[in-house]
């Protein structure tokens, strides 16, 4: 005697509709239950195909063989409770559209709504949540990628392109939504929580929103969606406050607590040229040109300009370059070996750490590139030379880092109006 085997896969709602006549059959056989799917809690049935030589089975498990006309019993119903459930499933969407829908249209409107959607639906597979969540996030992942390469192409930096990736990331994780499905309400929600929830600034929240609003503005663009869900999102309005800039004495103090040549140059270095942390590490000893006191950087979107350092700079460069040993072409190095190139945080963590030596709060490298600025514009240069200098591309930038000495305002004020 032989026999084979195969395994019949029932939902677990369709053995609750499974035909009465069946169920005394299934339930003088063993049944195992399979749940390695818990999305699907699929049953397993273990069938057996018992040749007709024989009218019993002996095994070791002391499992009886199934009658062979089981066995196409339990696929015809398999298919027809499928395809109730699907049509149920269709019967639903359908009816959500149209109440959805009832207080736009008229009762003609909504027959024909109705009608189109039970034709285009016809041939729609339905297939299960957790599929369509995967299928989801695969879409989601490829219009993201598509975005951040169109970026990449306009010549954005390594570093805003990660800071782009993980602020959508984070929006599309959290929402769990398909990018043609997130309305304004979903991201003014996720805005609002993020905030409370971080304690953002609202500059922060600001940055997040721009974001957004390029992500779907070029979806909108590429037709991928048919409007931006950010459009009635506004500017957030920040908070206008009067920065802090290095007065003549913390810059002495600064330069008077400075242990080594390096740090001593560093200092001078930021003071004198307005530059950005980012192109300071970024320098080589060759980009500086010592006979005419400038040297070339690039800055943010690879733009080239030239900024230019003092006697006291120049002085100061020399004695700490003369003094290294060490064969990196970097214009600033770490003090022990192997005298590998300063990063951004390094200068910045070195900077604080002399400001906590004296007591001078919230002293970091940019403060130095907005105190030139103020100081340029205290002494009379031009702001579009300022602009030059600092390397902006807009002028509103320029004014946002300089501040107007009130002592000059007060001046200003007797000679022109008092």
């Amino acid at each position: 005697m032989s026999y084979r085997w195969c395994q019949v896969f029932l939902r677990e709602e369709w053995l609750y509709n499974f035909p009465l006549s069946l169920h005394p059959i299934l339930g003088e056989f063993p049944v195992s239950v399979s749940h390695s799917k818990p999305s699907c809690r699929r049953l397993t049935y273990t069938v057996f195909h018992f040749h007709q030589e024989s009218q019993t089975a002996q095994t070791s498990n002391r499992k009886v063989a199934l009658p062979s006309p089981l066995n196409s019993d339990l696929a015809a119903s398999h298919i027809i409770y499928k395809n109730k459930i699907i049509r149920i499933m269709k019967e639903n969407i359908i009816q959500a559209i149209v109440a959805e829908m009832q207080r736009d249209l008229d009762c003609r409107q909504m027959a024909r709504l109705k009608a189109v959607l039970t034709s285009e639906l016809h041939n729609v597979e339905i297939i299960e949540k957790s599929d369509c969540a995967t299928q989801q996030t695969q879409e989601n992942e490829h219009l993201l990628n598509s975005f951040i390469s169109a970026k990449k192409i306009e010549g954005c930096s390594d570093k805003t392109l990660t800071y782009y990736r993980n602020t959508i990331e984070r929006l599309l994780v959290t929402l769990s939504l398909a990018i043609c499905h997130i309305t304004t309400t979903d991201i003014r929600t996720y805005l609002s929580d993020y905030q409370e929830e971080h304690q953002s600034s609202k500059v922060t929240i600001d940055n997040m929103r721009r974001i957004f609003s390029s992500f779907f503005a070029w979806l909108e663009d590429e037709d991928y969606i048919a409007k931006s869900p950010v459009r009635r999102i506004h500017k957030v309005k920040t908070d206008s406050l009067v920065k802090e800039v290095l007065s003549d004495e913390q810059l002495e103090q600064l330069r008077d607590s400075c242990t080594t040549k390096r740090d001593l140059a560093i200092i001078d270095f930021l003071s004198s040229t307005g530059i950005r942390v980012g192109e300071l590490v970024k320098l080589n000893r060759e980009d500086i040109d010592f006979h005419e006191r400038q040297c070339v950087v690039f800055g943010k979107g690879n733009k080239e300009r030239i900024v230019y350092f003092n006697a006291r700079t120049k002085l100061h460069l020399q004695q700490y370059l003369n003094g290294r040993t060490d064969d990196n072409p970097a214009l600033f190095v770490s003090l022990h070996s192997p005298h590998t190139r300063l990063t951004i945080s390094g200068i910045e963590m070195r900077i604080r750490k002399l400001g906590h030596t004296l007591s001078m709060p919230k002293v970091h490298p940019h403060k130095f590139r907005r105190t030139l600025a103020t100081m340029a514009i205290d002494k009379g240069m031009p702001i579009e030379q300022v602009q030059r200098l600092l390397g902006h591309v807009r002028i509103d930038t320029t004014l946002h880092y300089a501040i107007v000495n009130q002592n000059n305002v007060k001046l200003a004020h007797k000679k022109y109006l008092g």
